[in-house]
């Protein structure tokens, strides 16, 4: 199925965009000082290279871009109304790519690359990494449109709908059931039991209006459909918290301006067989009044089935959009970190030569520039917490990413100091290894979701294999990996000696004990299944 294609999408220009910015970086930054201009066939030989990745990833965006137009057509030509959404970000990335004109950046920046690899200058230098951080934000802004959450909006306030429809339709099926015992029983006023069925008829015809199927005779579902309220018009007798059918503002089915829910067609035909049992009862024939209501309920079968079948689909288009907004989140948080890293690195190779080995002022600028890229990563950090927060069933994964969390803004604190030693860095390689983990199970998820094969109708809610994001095994291993870190951050802080009366260590020893109790609350909370 093509909504298949769209994750990959999201996750492939957050690869484009990552991959750019490894491989198309300057070769070298000047020393600040410089001493001395760097050997210039070093320089060639690198700048050479970074010509050829440079062209490969160009070669790798004219193919996403075709890619992405060609699935845009698809979309576009598919009656399902989340398709067709998905079809207008599509465009909208591919607008935007050219209007930035990122083709011509390509070209620009390979030529200045060329150029640099023939008689390298620090001009160059500088005018291609200024190229390269201009095509990098321009590859961000698409991805940002390719990861829009009113997909994810649009899903769930068509699942909030579609449920509350589903409670009505199982109160009328029960109701039916019960209605039928009682002709069937031969007991009850036949008067009575005409009044309660007919009581019933006119709600089953209530429920096929709000479902979006018109009386025999009607104008078609929106177009002024009596009892029904126009096109953005509250509905009658509806209270502010009542769930909107989903279509303000975004497509509507061929022919309507109203949505038609899954099973409303059944749904109106169940209406006569519901209002000739009425009138079967009032004249006390009884055998009739139960056929008529057993085909009823058949038909109210048929639309429980749609309905759940429905939702079932909702269900996996969710944890679909979810995984894939995650997972390139966390590579984008994985590649900032790693960056982070590297120049932490640098920072403390440039104090070790000095005399004092202290941080200068030059230093701490340059910690400081990386204390606000830490910042950034804890800002997405922030944005995958609480969509895994709001999705709900996961218990370790919005846990653990806390606990990631809290470690990048002690980071953002060290980084602030010019604090850049090696416990500063350790701190930084367990982030690393925490996101590569929760990459590794987000892609596994989305494997698994991708091989489930289709399974009959039935409430989405019953189903184990649509009731979590993450499963077990993976959110176990997550928090294996925490405790590891738990245990060697230990040691090394065990290490410090008198280092242990400083004030940052004791803010981490009290992080570590909080975290040493954290981990006990996950595997309870997954024991007694409080998320379920």
């Amino acid at each position: 199925m093509i909504r298949r294609h769209w994750p990959a999408f999201t996750v492939a220009a957050a690869v484009l965009a990552a991959g750019l910015n490894l491989y198309a970086q300057p070769p070298a930054k000047p020393a600040a000082p410089p001493a001395a201009t760097p050997p210039a066939p070093a320089a060639d030989v690198n700048i050479k290279d970074l010509v050829a990745r440079q062209a490969a990833v160009e070669k790798q965006y004219k193919a996403f871009t075709t890619n992405l137009l060609g699935l845009a057509q698809k979309f576009e030509k598919s009656d399902r109304i989340e398709d067709k959404d998905k079809a207008k970000a599509l465009r909208k990335a591919i607008e935007l790519a050219d209007k930035e004109g990122v083709d011509n950046k390509f070209v620009v920046l390979a030529r200045t690359l060329s150029k640099a690899a023939g008689d390298p200058s620090i001009s160059d230098i500088n005018s291609a990494k200024g190229q390269n951080d201009d095509l990098i934000r321009a590859l961000r802004e698409i991805l940002a449109i390719l990861q829009s959450d009113d997909e994810l909006a649009r899903i769930r306030e068509e699942k909030v709908w579609l449920e509350k429809l589903l409670a009505d339709l199982n109160n009328l099926i029960r109701q039916t059931s019960i209605n039928q015992s009682k002709t069937d029983s031969g007991r009850g006023d036949p008067k009575q039991l005409a009044k309660d069925q007919k009581k019933l008829a006119d709600a089953v015809d209530k429920l096929a209006g709000k479902m979006g199927a018109p009386k025999a005779g009607d104008p078609k579902s929106g177009s002024g459909k009596p009892g029904e309220p126009k096109p953005g018009e509250p509905k009658p007798g509806s209270g502010m918290g009542e769930p909107k059918p989903p279509g303000s503002g975004e497509p509507k089915p061929p022919g309507s301006s109203q949505p038609k829910a899954p099973g409303a067609e059944s749904v109106r035909k169940a209406v006569p067989d519901e209002e000739n049992a009425s009138g079967s009862l009032d004249e006390n024939k009884r055998p009739k009044a139960s056929d008529e209501l057993a085909k009823a309920q058949d038909e109210l079968q048929k639309a429980r089935d749609e309905l759940e079948k429905r939702l079932k689909q909702l269900r996996e288009q969710e944890l679909e959009r979810i995984l894939a907004n995650l997972e390139a989140r966390v590579n984008k948080m994985l590649q900032m970190q790693k960056e982070v890293l590297g120049q932490t690195e640098s920072i403390f190779a440039q104090i070790q030569k000095s005399a004092e080995k202290k941080p200068v002022a030059a230093d701490f600028q340059n910690a400081q520039k990386q204390e606000d890229k830490e910042a950034e990563i804890i800002g997405e950090a922030d944005k995958a917490i609480t969509l895994l927060q709001n999705e709900g069933s996961a218990v370790a994964f919005p846990a653990v990413f806390e606990e990631v969390r809290k470690d990048m803004a002690r980071v953002k604190e060290r980084l602030h100091d010019a604090n850049v030693g090696e416990d500063t860095q350790s701190i930084e390689k367990d982030i690393i290894e925490a996101l590569t983990h929760m990459r590794d199970a987000l892609k596994k998820a989305q494997q698994e979701l991708g091989n489930k094969p289709p399974g009959p109708p039935g409430d989405p809610n019953n189903d184990p294999q649509l009731k979590k994001l993450i499963d077990e095994i993976a959110e176990l291993k997550m928090i294996r990996q925490l405790q590891v870190q738990v245990n060697e951050r230990t040691k090394r802080w065990g290490k410090t000696g008198e280092q242990a009366e400083d004030l940052q260590i004791k803010k981490e020893l009290k992080d570590l004990g909080e975290r040493q109790e954290k981990i006990e609350t996950m595997i309870n909370n997954m024991a007694t299944k409080k998320n379920q």
